[in-house]
């Protein structure tokens, strides 16, 4: 549990309850957070999940929802393969606006990490 407080130890300026489970190869992992007065004036649901196929290869969930606005934002669905030098994933993301002036924006992004040196991102498909 975070929070904090506003100058008068009255009212909470943010909250965020966070859990994790693991039962296993399968983690979950949930966020609610809240945001008052001087930091914004949203409610969240961050919610993930992850499935370790063995241990080089997993497959990734996650997504957010906005409790202000009743709508949600992203999803992002990730493989990645990892071992002690190498790092490489294949994640498709999707995120919706509540701005009826944006589009909702489909991306497909392929990342390659050599461990020791540094990582390098293909531009992004967008428009799938």
């Amino acid at each position: 549990y975070n929070f904090s407080l506003d100058h008068n130890f009255n009212q909470t300026n943010y909250d965020e309850i966070s859990t994790t489970f693991k039962v296993n190869n399968l983690v979950a992992n949930f966020d609610y957070i809240e945001e008052n007065n001087f930091i914004g004036d949203n409610n969240y649901l961050n919610a993930g999940l992850k499935i370790e196929i063995d241990p080089s290869n997993s497959l990734n969930f996650k997504t957010r929802k906005n409790y202000k606005t009743n709508i949600t934002e992203f999803y992002n669905l990730q493989y990645l393969y990892e071992n002690d030098c190498l790092r490489a994933g294949i994640e498709f993301n999707k995120s919706f606006y509540s701005d009826k002036d944006l589009e909702p924006e489909n991306t497909l992004l392929f990342t390659l990490t050599i461990i020791p040196f540094g990582k390098i991102n293909t531009p992004s498909l967008s428009g799938l």
